[in-house]
């Protein structure tokens, strides 16, 4: 190097440390110090290029009275290809250069500097694209601490001598300047693409975690994510499971739909599930091959390939969408499609974008597991509160059903509550009654119940029954008793018809005795949860209801005649004892009469203790079938002997009904193995408003008094006690 060169040199560097010392400004310096390069080289333009790694292509950094140069009045690409103010002349080139495609890209490959003397004798295997306009070229790498950074470009037009290795010497002591400033520069453009991109996102989850409504929340996100990439549409989509691919075994598994991957639309902005389903349609083979791709991809790799824009035509007009998976668990998958109103041409561009909605992707993923987890802990607390009130019903039935053993008044205590969980039309129980013997019908009604309805309601309830086995089965639903109670709610038009039924089986022990069955006029349908609700009632009012029939029973063994099953005398006694006062405090008649078959040990004797157990049968049921049901009472007093006890019945009308059953008696005789036996009767009859009875030993020795005049009279017969005194014996 000749002494001129080492005191430009020398020039350079004083000029430069005054630079330095008058201004920070990076834009400035890198003006400063291209200028006194060209001058340095001679060359009369230059441009910085830099290399972007997520791209692999070279981009205009800096650029001054470059040939190639695309003049205007825009600001130039900084690092990375975005928009931002760069030092030099304002101009940008047409588009980045990729990183294996030019002489730069050669010197950033290689680290080696290229020299072309003359670019109309340069080595044909270089891709020169002004070799016909002639002039020099020279491309330097420039280096930091052995690495790359960027490129260094000088031209000198034709005419002038061209580039030669001592130009190379005399630039080499300049060029770690140059490529300080590109760093510098580099990397202060990456920390306010960082921190843009940090507030941007910033701004966009306090949107999405402001404490609104999530579907408000979601609305507002999606509209600012698409105002700040200038987007066309943005939706939030759930796909059905992707296809298996061929390493998990599924070959080549159907669609979810005949039309493709089925989907539901969560949300959109400028978007609706046909406009959705329109465009799926049109990338659905690409769609699907990278569902399948993302859905095996570590979303934690730094090294993610970014998709390639997912190209489509709408109404003749190019555009393009980024479908970009959610990183959820669970059934399905969740992704963000965005979509342009015009075809992604620039890579650089389309990569920037894919990288920002993948840090988006996460903060919406995240809202959606928090929203998720959110609802899911609102249900379970509604289901609480649910289960509490259904318990605290529960605790009201078995309160109720304690406090009672009349099996009707359980139903109709059970029913009422049961009416705070499940809204119904008519609650019913098909049951068999062990007293009777039969199955009973019990209905209670929300509203009053057309005749239409309760028909319909009889033969649903029958024909669902007769399909359980049944223990006894149901072998002439004819013979079934249908009781219903009185409406829950007044209303003035009846309820004509039921549109859905819920039933279960009524069980005690293990046997199905019996069936609940719910109806309700409107939708909603019964659920499985007001099933299950069903279910635990049922088990709450089976024992209830057991504990009441056993009682029943047992009360109803404790005063009937095992023989006739007519009341025994201690129930007699009992109801003679209620109704002697209740007459004498109300002034109403009250008649007693006392039968007794005659000639009753003849039976015994002739025919057999059985035989004579026959007949007391048989005057039993005639009795029964003569009295007023529900009004009058019928006993065995005792032996052949039989009492019938007529409330609010004067002593002639009591006269009159003793000489009918009489009569019946007489007329009616057994039907045995022995031939038909004939059978008469004595009968006493006494009341409370003829005799002076202080007591009901006075009514009873009143009608026994009777009986015996009558038994004396030739037997047969009805006698009336007609004297005012009772004669005692």
């Amino acid at each position: 190097m000749n002494p001129e060169n080492l005191r430009q040199i020398a020039r350079f560097h004083a000029d430069l440390a005054r630079q330095t010392a008058t201004t920070s400004n990076l834009a400035q310096l890198l003006r400063f110090i291209i200028a006194k390069t060209m001058g340095l080289a001679g060359a009369v333009s230059g441009s910085i290029m830099v290399h972007d790694a997520a791209t692999d292509r070279l981009h205009p950094y800096f650029s001054t009275n470059h040939p190639a140069a695309l003049r205007h009045a825009g600001k130039p690409a900084g690092p990375g290809g975005a928009r931002a103010a760069a030092p030099g002349r304002p101009v940008v080139h047409s588009v980045p250069v990729p990183a294996d495609d030019s002489v730069a890209a050669k010197v950033w490959r290689t680290g080696r500097p290229i020299i072309v003397n003359d670019l109309a004798l340069a080595d044909p295997d270089l891709p020169l694209r002004r070799r016909a306009a002639g002039g020099s070229f020279l491309s330097l790498p420039l280096k930091l601490h052995r690495r790359t950074v960027g490129v260094l470009n000088l031209n000198r037009p034709a005419g002038p001598p061209g580039f030669v290795a001592g130009d190379l010497d005399l630039l080499r002591s300049i060029l770690p300047h140059i490529a300080g400033l590109v760093e510098k520069g580099r990397l202060l453009h990456q920390l306010e693409s960082k921190k843009n991109e940090v507030q941007t996102l910033y701004q966009l989850s306090r949107l999405l975690f402001s404490g609104a409504p999530f579907a408000a929340s979601l609305r507002r996100f999606m509209t600012a994510l698409a105002d700040h990439l200038g987007l066309e549409r943005v939706a939030l989509i759930r796909f059905g499971n992707p296809p298996a691919t061929a390493a998990d075994g599924g070959g080549n598994a159907p669609d979810e739909t005949p039309d493709g991957p089925g989907f539901d639309l969560l949300a959109g902005v400028r978007l609706r599930a046909p406009q959705l389903r329109r465009m799926l349609d049109l990338v659905q083979t690409r769609l699907r091959a990278d569902l399948s791709r993302s859905a095996s991809t570590a979303w934690d790799d730094p090294h993610l390939p970014a998709p390639v824009a997912l190209a489509y035509r709408e109404k003749s007009r190019a555009k393009a969408m980024f479908v970009i998976p959610l990183p959820l668990q669970g059934e399905g998958m969740h992704a963000l499609l965005v979509s342009s109103g015009q075809p992604t041409v620039d890579t650089e561009l389309a990569v920037q974008q894919y990288r920002f909605l993948h840090l988006v992707s996460k903060q919406l993923a995240v809202a959606i597991e928090r929203e998720t987890m959110l609802t899911r802990i609102q249900a379970d607390q509604a289901t609480l509160r649910e289960n509490n009130r259904q318990n605290q019903v529960f605790l009201e039935i078995s309160k109720e059903l304690a406090s009672t053993l009349d099996p009707t008044l359980v139903l109709s205590k059970a029913f009422h509550q049961f009416r705070n969980l499940i809204a119904f039309s008519s609650i019913s129980i098909l049951m068999f009654d062990e007293l009777e013997k039969t199955y009973r019908l019990i209905v209670q009604p929300a509203a009053l119940l057309s005749l239409p309805f309760q028909r319909a309601l009889r033969r649903n309830v029958l024909e669902i029954f007769r399909d359980y086995p049944a223990d006894p089965p149901l072998t002439d639903p004819g013979a079934v008793a249908m009781e219903v109670l009185h409406p829950q709610r007044k209303s003035k038009v009846p309820l004509g018809r039921f549109r859905h039924v819920l039933h279960l089986p009524f069980i005690l022990g293990d046997r199905v005795v019996g069936l609940i069955h719910l109806t309700r006029r409107e939708d909603p349908p019964f659920t499985r949860r007001e099933l299950d609700t069903t279910s635990q009632f049922t088990g709450i009012f089976v024992t209830s209801i057991k504990n009441a029939l056993i009682h029943r029973r047992t009360e109803k063994l404790a005063f009937t005649d095992p023989l006739t099953s007519l009341f025994n005398h201690r129930y007699f006694q009992e109801t003679l004892a209620q109704e002697f006062v209740r007459a004498r405090r109300y002034g109403k008649p009250l008649s007693l009469m006392i039968l007794d078959i005659d000639f009753f040990k003849r039976f015994n004797d002739t025919y057999g203790h059985l035989l004579g157990d026959k007949v007391l049968i048989h005057c039993g049921r005639l009795f029964e079938r003569s009295v007023r049901e529900k009004i009058d009472t019928v006993a065995r007093y005792g032996g052949e002997e039989f009492a019938v006890l007529l409330p609010e019945t004067p002593l002639e009308g009591a006269s009159l009904f003793a000489e009918r059953i009489r009569r019946t008696v007489e007329e009616t005789p057994l039907q045995a193995e022995v031939g038909s036996l004939p059978i008469t009767l004595s009968i006493g009859v006494s009341c409370t408003t003829v005799t002076d009875c202080q007591t009901t030993s006075d009514l009873i020795q009143a009608a026994d008094s009777a009986l015996y005049e009558a038994k004396e009279g030739g037997r047969n017969r009805v006698t009336l006690y007609r004297r005012q005194e009772v004669e005692h014996a």
